[in-house]
């Protein structure tokens, strides 16, 4: 086959790799809006289905979004607009849905409408992926701060029993049982995140912390 006939093929092999390019030519420019929109429709066109990459682009619009964006913000709808685009791009890949969760769950902070949607897709990651210990954890943390504290207490405890060298469970069952008063708990179970996982230095800072 003449070299010529195969250079759409090839070009069409590695279309991911320009749209990576175009990828990190976004995130070379975080406040250039416009720069910024047509690398990622480009990044987006190239690699439709590399959900890694449009998660990426979510992860970066969220630094730029204000805080106390709600989800009709424009912001907001970009954002979800780029998560929606990686779910579609890999259905059954656990990891922008467990990252769309999560901003769910930090918007609930600021709009109501949040809350339902971030328990849905944390159900969905752990569909997807039942022993995913992060997910877990912060599913935990959406239930503790609506209100349903003994059970975001009893499922990071049973967490424990499953992984006892995660150490961010020590500090968020920690950090539920402090709030609610339980100080020599508290204490307790840093004591013994520490105890457990030495290698990880934030136990033994939070326990330094605690102690003065």
């Amino acid at each position: 086959m003449p070299l010529v006939l195969l250079f759409p093929i090839l070009l069409a092999l590695n279309l991911p790799i320009y749209g990576d390019i175009a990828y990190k030519s976004a995130l070379l420019n975080p406040y250039d809006a416009e720069t910024r929109t047509a690398f990622m429709a480009r990044a987006l066109l190239l690699s439709p289905y590399d959900h890694v990459l449009a998660a990426g682009m979510a992860v970066v619009e969220q630094q730029l979004a204000p805080t106390t964006a709600g989800l009709d913000s424009a912001d907001s709808q970009r954002i979800t607009a780029l998560y929606q685009r990686a779910m579609s791009a890999q259905p059954l890949a656990p990891e922008p849905v467990a990252a769309y969760a999560e901003w769910l769950r930090q918007r609930s902070q600021y709009d109501l409408a949040a809350i339902p949607l971030a328990y849905q897709f944390f159900e969905r990651t752990l569909a997807l992926s039942p022993n995913d210990i992060g997910a877990r954890n912060r599913l935990a943390l959406h239930r503790w701060q609506n209100g349903d504290v003994e059970v975001a207490i009893d499922e990071l405890e049973a967490l424990l029993l499953v992984d006892p060298l995660y150490g961010p469970t020590y500090l968020n069952l920690a950090a539920i049982q402090h709030a609610q008063g339980d100080v020599l708990a508290a204490q307790a179970t840093l004591e013994t995140g520490a105890a457990r996982v030495p290698w990880w230095p934030d136990l033994q800072q939070a326990l330094e912390d605690y102690r003065r």
